[in-house]
C-alpha cells in the first residue's frame, strides 16, 4: 500500500498496481487485506474492528450481554452484532450514549444499559 487515510465513513487507499479510479472500481466490494505495519495509525480511542470482534460485552452494572460477532461500519456509527448465550443475536448501532468503554487487551466492551436498551434489536 502506498498511502491511506480515514474519513468518517470510508477508508481511502492508494494501492501499488492500481493506476486510477477505473482500476480501483474493479476492487469494489472485494476483500482487501492490509498488514498492521502498513495500516493507518490509529488515534486515541480508535480500534481495528478485528481487535474488538470476539470481545465480551457487559453493561456498566456487570450484566453479561453477549460476544461481538461482527461490526459493520456505517456513516452514522458502527453496527455491532452480538451472539447471545442462547445462540440468538442482538444488533445495536454505536450511537451517542451507548458505549462506556472498550478494552481490546481484555477483550471487553462495556455499554450503558439504559441507552443500549433503547437502540438494541433482539432476534426472536
Amino acid at each position: 500500500m502506498l498511502k491511506s487515510s480515514v474519513s468518517e465513513d470510508a477508508v481511502i487507499m492508494f494501492l501499488k498496481g492500481v493506476a486510477d479510479r477505473n482500476a480501483a472500481e474493479t476492487l469494489r466490494n472485494k476483500f482487501v487485506e492490509v498488514s498492521r505495519e502498513d495500516a493507518v495509525p490509529l488515534k486515541k480511542g480508535q480500534f481495528f474492528i478485528v481487535d474488538v470482534i470476539g470481545s465480551n460485552v457487559y453493561t456498566e452494572t456487570g450484566e453479561y450481554v453477549g460476544i461481538v460477532e461482527d461490526i459493520t461500519p456505517k456513516s452514522y456509527g458502527d453496527v455491532y452484532t452480538l451472539k447471545r448465550e442462547n445462540g440468538k443475536t442482538i444488533m445495536f448501532p454505536l450511537v451517542d450514549g451507548v458505549l462506556d468503554s472498550i478494552d481490546v487487551e481484555a477483550k471487553k466492551v462495556t455499554v450503558i444499559k439504559k441507552r443500549f436498551s433503547e437502540v438494541a434489536v433482539y432476534e426472536d
